[in-house]
């Protein structure tokens, strides 16, 4: 008979092979409750992002220099936005 051992979520009894690893060692919790909670996490880290998909934009190179030279564009007054109280204002991730 092969040996069990007992989950620590679900708290099953259940062979060990149902605690392997695709490398072989072993995790405290079965598969079924492992796979469970990835998806939980998963769920979870996609629903925060698109909670507020206006929070961050994703720009190539291309459209970042685009965005830099129109916000420098509506500066009808010929000033240099460094000498003023404006900025540019970036938020990376």
């Amino acid at each position: 008979m092969e040996q069990e051992k007992t989950c620590t979520r679900c708290l099953q009894s259940k062979p060990i092979s149902f605690f392997q690893t695709a490398k072989g060692s072993l995790r405290k919790t079965c598969t079924q409750c492992h796979e469970q909670s990835s998806q939980s996490i998963a769920r979870k880290r996609g629903s925060s992002f698109t909670e507020r998909p206006d929070l961050f934009q994703e720009l190539e190179k291309a459209e970042v220099k685009q965005k830099i030279k129109q916000i420098l564009s509506q500066n009808s007054n010929d000033e240099f936005l460094e000498n003023s109280n404006q900025g540019l204002k970036f938020n990376c991730r």
